[in-house]
């Protein structure tokens, strides 16, 4: 199999995706500052476990948001008169949406990082000498 131009075999790409201390595709991008714990609490990056807790909160919390904005009404913690008595439940909208809207990308996000070839392929790329400067481009985008 050639990537990159360089011609590479199935069993480096499977040494390779071994050695990689059980952490599967975008995780690997990560720095060597992250310890892997931290990576496995993160949403559709993370165990299965920690997966569906994510999906499970996500899906409860945009009507707890909604009800809660409809029970208590306009909440103005900062007792500002300025203030339309229409954009407290606007914001809570907002953050219900938000909610609602974050769904697919977590659970496409985790179809992303488990896929096998994609780790494989991910992994071989990193392994050319070119794998430093993905490294580099994925931390200055993330930051």
């Amino acid at each position: 199999r050639t990537w990159g131009g360089n011609d590479v075999s199935s069993s480096d790409t499977e040494s390779l995706v071994s050695s990689a201390s059980g952490l599967r595709g975008l995780t690997r991008l990560a720095p060597r500052c992250c310890p892997s714990v931290c990576l496995r609490l993160l949403p559709g990056v993370g165990d299965f476990a920690v997966h569906v807790v994510w999906v499970v909160l996500l899906c409860f919390a945009a009507p707890i948001v909604l009800i809660e904005s409809y029970m208590k009404g306009f909440n103005n913690p900062f007792h500002a008169s300025e203030l339309s008595t229409n954009v407290g439940p606007m914001i809570d909208n907002i953050l219900a949406l938000k909610f609602v809207l974050y769904l697919p990308l977590v659970v496409s996000c985790r179809a992303l990082v488990m896929d096998d070839h994609f780790g494989e392929l991910l992994c071989t790329e990193l392994s050319l000498p070119e794998g430093q400067k993905l490294k580099t481009f994925v931390y200055r985008s993330a930051v």
